[in-house]
């Protein structure tokens, strides 16, 4: 049987083997936090505004009840947000004063991200040097390698309003811009590669029921894009191109395909990398030893 990886399992994989076989077959998960709320909301209400066109004071109403810290009930979450508002804030800090401050962050993107929908029915986003036809947002895609099934999410798919080009757009929040030099970066860069290679697969295939393309389609014509939605005061945005040439996508496909083979035989040796273990939840445990006693019993 075929080893049915996501993106986000790879990334736990190339980070450290031992910690995707923790959380993947062990489920031994982090709990939610704040910054995974708060994209989830941001990207619900993207949904909104992109695909169902709802009126921005409606979304923003969402959101602002979405993120209230009276509205959050998973336990994680909400100690997740009055963690960061006491590192934040120190005396004064309360969860409450957090939510408030994303809510008018997640407002101004919001106002901004509208302010793209054209009369005419394009989106129009700085940074892409051509207006965009709306085709699909959050595309699934799920399609058969040599070693792995792969199953990813597209935030948007579009179609450029004067040439043939499409375009594989990746929205992210974060804190502040990535350095395009970093290991752990240039990893994530490679998520958009393989959503190019698959939408290619999946569209010429006519397996995308939301968007109809044409029998082939040429590399060429796809780029791959994100749009960064910082989480500061000043809600700036930036559209960062990234290169797609057939190389690099042909090498991101052997780099998921060869994860899958290794996944799949069981590999989950522990990383020697300690910068990887300073993100992650289990490392008092791991270090400590307790985790080998645990599964050793």
């Amino acid at each position: 049987m075929l080893k049915r990886i996501s993106f986000s399992e790879l990334s736990l994989y190339m980070a450290c083997p031992f910690k995707r076989h923790l959380c993947y077959d062990l489920r031994m998960w982090e709990g939610k936090t704040a910054y995974t709320w708060f994209g989830t909301v941001l990207d619900d209400a993207l949904g909104s505004l992109f695909q169902e066109r709802k009126p921005l004071e409606e979304v923003i109403s969402i959101v602002a009840e979405r993120l209230s810290a009276s509205s959050i009930q998973d336990p994680d979450v909400v100690a997740s947000f009055a963690k960061l508002a006491e590192k934040r804030w120190k005396r004064d800090a309360t969860a409450q004063r957090l939510t408030d401050d994303w809510i008018s962050i997640a407002t101004k993107h919001l106002d901004k991200l509208s302010q793209m929908l054209m009369p005419d029915g394009t989106i129009v986003i700085p940074g892409i040097p051509e207006p965009l036809l709306f085709r699909d947002y959050q595309t699934q895609l799920q399609a058969e390698g040599a070693s792995i099934r792969f199953k990813g999410f597209v935030d948007l798919i579009c179609q450029g309003a004067k040439t043939d080009k499409w375009y594989v757009i990746d929205i992210k929040t974060t804190g502040r811009p990535w350095d395009f030099r970093f290991p752990d970066v240039k990893l994530k860069t490679n998520q958009l590669l393989l959503y190019k290679n698959y939408f290619i697969e999946l569209a010429q295939q006519g397996k995308l029921k939301r968007i109809s393309a044409p029998a082939i389609i040429d590399p060429a014509t796809v780029e791959c894009w994100y749009l960064f939605l910082f989480r500061a005061t000043s809600a700036k945005q930036e559209a960062v191109k990234i290169e797609s040439k057939p190389a690099s996508v042909n090498r991101s496909v052997r780099m998921i395909e060869g994860a899958g083979r290794r996944i799949s035989q069981g590999f989950k040796q522990k990383t020697t990398d300690m910068k990887q273990c300073g993100w992650c939840h289990l490392q008092e445990k791991c270090w400590s030893g307790e985790l080998d006693t645990f599964l050793n019993a």
